[in-house]
């Protein structure tokens, strides 16, 4: 058997056809176009979201020590250590609450690869 005999088969109404023959390469790529498309503006959105929750987490920070410095409030960093290993490092650190959010929007959307290559690529862009 020869290697293009190989990469035939027949319908079923017995025509011998080539393999790949009525496979749509069109619809296919479609859809890993798609979800590069939509991984790039998630990782995009998701970077830029990112940096305005840092920001904004950072002037609240700055804000409350600058209260806590002249006495008007009291921070208990016991209660906020706890809070941190309570929520956190149970769920094995930032990195793996960052690998969960991935896989879950690798398996929550069609062609998955394509849509985790896009995002990495618009998290870089962002």
């Amino acid at each position: 058997m020869g290697k293009d005999e190989k990469l035939l088969t027949r319908r079923s109404n017995g025509e011998v056809i080539h393999m790949y023959e009525d496979f749509d390469w069109g619809k296919l790529a479609g859809e890993i176009a798609l979800g590069t498309l939509i991984g790039i503006a998630i990782g995009f959105t998701f970077k830029k979201s990112i940096k305005l929750l840092l920001v904004l987490l950072g002037f609240t920070a700055v804000i409350l020590l600058l209260l806590e410095d002249i006495g008007v409030i009291a921070i208990s960093w016991e209660s906020v250590e706890t809070i941190y290993e309570t929520h956190v490092e149970e769920q094995g650190g930032l990195g793996q609450m960052f690998q969960q959010i991935v896989q879950w929007f690798s398996r929550s959307i069609p062609l998955g690869g394509s849509f985790v290559a896009g995002f990495f690529a618009g998290f870089k862009m962002g």
